[in-house]
Parts: C-alpha cells; sequence; structure tokens
C-alpha cells in the first residue's frame, strides 16, 4: 500500500451507503481512482477486460461510499463471475478477486459487510459457489468470517530452466553460492511421431471436444470452453499468452498456454493450462516439452505451474521434472479456499481432490 501521506483517523460511526458497481466509465474510473490511491493502481485495459467484458455478462461488485465524500469510494468487493463445472452440470460461480478497503476507513469491518452482500446477490443469481487465492492480509477474514473452507496448500510446481534462480534461493545467504554457474536445465525433447505442434489461432470447437474428455474425471473446475478460453488467453488485456496445439491433420488432440514475465527477481514462466485427450498422454508430454523449449528461448530461468496431485496432467508435469514448490520459496503468501452457495450434498467443496486448478484460475498472472 501507499505510505506517500499519513491516513486520516477514522470518523466513527459513519452511515456508509452501498451499491452495486456498473459497467458504465464513470464507475470503471472510480474503481480504479480508489486502487490507484491506495497505492495498487490497475490500468484502465485490465478492468475493462475482467469487469467490462466478462464472458459471462454478469458484473458482481459493491462500492462503499462515505457520504461526506460521495465522489470517492470507500472500499471495494469484487467477485469475478465465471462458469463452473459441477460433476456433468455447468452452473454460474464467482472467483473472488478484488478487495481494499480505503486507508481512511479501515477497522470498520466493511471488507466483511460488502463481501456478504455481494454474496448474498450472488445466491439470489442461481451462483453455486466462491472460491479464490486470498494473501496472506485477507486470508484469515475468508476463513473465519465468511465461512470459506481452506483448499491449502496452493499446488506449485516447479522447473528450473536455468540452474542459479533456484540455487540463490536455495542457498541464499551462503558465501559459495554466488560462485555456482548459470548452466541451461536440459528440456526433455519427446518425438511427436507424424503430428505437429503449431500455434493454436483460436478455441472452437476442437478445443471445446477436448476438454469435455479431459473433465469428465473432475468435480469441480472452471468450465474450460472455448469462450471462456478465449476470454481468458486470447483477448486478455496484457496479450502476453503464447497458445500451441498439437495437431492430428486438422484435428486437435492437445493445447498449452503460458506466458514470460520479469517477475519475483527472475525471468519466470507460467503455464497458464495444459489439456489433452486423457488416453494420449504423449499429447501432454509433447506440448509441454515444446512449450518449456519455447520459454528457455524466450530467457526464462524458471518455470511455474499450479497442478493438484490427483489432476488428469499431473504425469506430463512430472515427466518434464516439475516439482513441487517448497512453501519457504514460494513468491508470496498465498491461500486457496471456496464456499457453497448452492452446491449439491455429494460436492464436497472442502476437498481439493473435488477440484481441478491451473494458472488460468490465478488473478494475479
Amino acid at each position: 500500500m501507499s505510505t506517500a501521506a499519513q491516513p486520516e483517523e477514522p470518523r466513527a460511526k459513519i452511515r456508509f451507503e452501498y451499491r452495486p458497481m456498473t459497467a458504465a466509465p464513470s464507475d470503471l474510473d472510480r474503481f480504479r481512482d480508489c486502487f490507484a490511491r491506495n497505492g495498487s493502481p490497475r490500468s484502465e485495459a485490465k478492468v475493462l477486460w475482467q469487469y467490462a467484458n466478462n464472458p459471462t455478462g454478469k458484473l458482481y461488485v459493491d462500492f462503499a461510499i462515505d457520504p461526506a465524500r460521495p465522489d470517492e469510494i470507500a472500499g471495494i468487493y469484487a467477485v469475478q463471475p465465471c462458469f463452473v463445472r459441477v460433476g456433468a452440470e455447468v452452473r454460474l460461480g464467482v472467483q473472488s478477486v478484488d478487495t481494499l478497503v480505503d486507508e481512511r476507513y479501515r477497522g470498520q469491518g466493511l471488507f466483511v459487510k460488502m463481501a456478504r452482500a455481494v454474496y448474498d446477490r450472488c445466491a439470489r443469481d442461481g451462483c453455486a459457489l466462491v472460491y479464490g487465492f486470498p494473501n496472506g492480509n485477507s486470508a484469515h477474514g475468508f476463513f473465519t468470517k465468511l465461512d470459506w473452507k481452506p483448499l491449502d496448500p496452493v499446488p506449485f510446481l516447479v522447473r528450473p530452466l536455468r540452474s542459479r534462480y533456484v540455487t540463490d534461493r536455495l542457498f541464499k545467504g551462503r558465501a559459495w553460492a554466488g560462485a555456482l554457474p548459470n548452466v541451461p536445465v536440459p528440456v526433455i525433447a519427446l518425438a511427436k511421431g507424424r503430428a505437429k505442434i503449431a500455434p493454436l489461432e483460436r478455441f472452437d470447437e476442437r478445443t471445446d471436444r477436448v476438454w469435455r474428455d479431459f473433465s469428465r474425471s473432475i468435480t469441480l473446475s472452471v468450465e474450460r470452453d472455448a469462450k471462456y478460453l478465449e476470454w481468458r488467453l486470447r483477448q486478455h488485456w496484457s496479450g502476453a499468452y503464447e497458445r500451441l496445439a498439437y495437431y492430428d491433420g486438422d484435428d486437435v488432440l492437445g493445447f498449452v498456454a503460458t506466458a514470460v514475465f520479469d517477475k519475483h527477481g527472475g525471468r519466470v514462466a507460467y503455464v497458464m493450462e495444459l489439456v489433452y485427450q486423457p488416453w494420449r498422454p504423449d499429447v501432454g508430454r509433447a506440448l509441454l516439452a515444446e512449450a518449456l523449449r519455447r520459454c528457455a528461448q524466450q530467457g526464462a530461468d524458471v518455470a511455474l505451474a499450479w497442478c493438484l496431485p490427483h489432476s488428469p496432467n499431473r504425469d506430463a508435469y512430472t515427466s518434464q521434472l516439475f516439482a513441487p514448490l517448497p512453501q519457504r520459496l514460494w513468491p508470496l503468501e498465498l491461500h486457496a479456499g471456496a464456499r457453497s452457495f448452492d452446491l449439491p450434498s455429494w460436492v464436497a467443496h472442502g476437498d481439493r481432490r473435488s477440484w481441478y486448478l491451473s494458472y488460468c484460475d490465478s488473478d494475479t498472472v
């Protein structure tokens, strides 16, 4: 948060006004102004993509307003709507993404009040659940005051692409660590036969078919259909994602998406998604190998992924030497959790084994 100015003393017994945010430019600007004022700026492109252009056509964001400062936002609670797979059914769901109480109004319970109001509106609209990845500052409120069930730990996997990024962190503070060489960690090359791996220009009925087959054993997940993936990976405000498909003639047997960013003191490759026909594990391994090779060519020091132990693509990650990232090496404190609004009794939403997660579910990458 910004430290440029000392926060004002909260005024006692403020009768805040609450209202939903609309997609009007004036409301989007006020949203951005509140985050910028509190040291966490949001780009116009990101806010438009995330809220105005969300493929569900829904908007669930609440503003808290101090009547004495009606042109400024005192607090924001925002969830991002999505469609979720619940067994064989597809339902509306939401992901908790943006939470902020202005420095001048903290300590007055705004976060919990706004969250409950948003959840009530979501439940009335038939939402199945809310899920998300609260940071260390907000996790306590979600789990103790908003009835979330924990899904910790976040399933970080790591795969070094150059040696020093990991050794510098493993041996931090050791005088001799700086003398270790920084050498490439080879990607295991795999034969593709007559098939080819090439850029994926768009998500369509072919990728829908792959996702349907891949997700048959999944109880809970964001529905990764073509409409969602087009928005999440091709129309993303950053334009950063590279998408590859495994082609057999005109057919698509699998796809992978990655991005490379300068973050966390290095050049980090993120495997956003890896989906393939479950009876063709060779497709998953080949896609991941090619994606890592391209990330290494872009100078990536390390690759990160989110993948639960039971996920259908876990073996592909294992084949390329991904391993669980020790919590002491995590780039930030992060938690995972969910709360049911209207899930069938047989769905154990607080059980990690019910879920499929990937970096596509992250709201920070």
